[in-house]
């Protein structure tokens, strides 16, 4: 019972004490994080980092309230990152900007030139557009999904 009672007791504390996320260099104009950084969704906000000079999100959320979020940016996820596939860390934003994923680089338009991997577009962009094009410059339809998508299309007429 005692050990019932104290499972319950930390877990509160872990949902009372949220914690301040990963330091980040902000690059916007401004002297605060709040005018430095991009703007957070719902209740999030930035403070001022472990170092002075950077910024952090005040209270990383747990992964179900993290997973309901819309609006997020790769400096969020580097300040809160997601879970990680391996050893690549979920430090960008989706290119829907709803959650954090492992991805090598950005989902957005500062990724590096012809830097598409099919993990990435897996992990940016989704199952529809899970293969990276042979000049590695964008995400194109998975194969199977769109003989599938023919097919459905033929049975539809006939």
């Amino acid at each position: 019972m005692n050990i019932l009672k104290l499972s319950v007791a930390l877990l509160l504390v872990g949902f009372i004490f949220a914690a301040q996320g990963n330091d980040v260099v902000c690059t916007g104009s401004g002297t605060s994080c709040s005018d430095k950084c991009p703007q957070l969704p719902g209740n999030l906000s930035w403070v001022t980092g472990s170092n002075n000079n950077k910024c952090a999100v005040n209270n990383c959320p747990n992964a179900a309230d993290a997973a309901k979020l819309t609006g997020i940016v790769d400096l969020y996820c580097q300040s809160c990152p997601g879970t990680p596939n391996g050893s690549i860390s979920a430090i960008f934003a989706n290119s829907g900007n709803t959650a954090c994923v492992a991805s090598s680089a950005s989902c957005h338009s500062s990724r590096p030139a012809n830097s598409w991997t099919d993990a990435d577009c897996l992990a940016c962009i989704g199952p529809k557009f899970s293969v990276a094009s042979s000049d590695k410059q964008s995400c194109t339809a998975n194969a199977n999904i769109l003989i599938i998508s023919v097919l459905m299309a033929i049975s539809l007429i006939f």
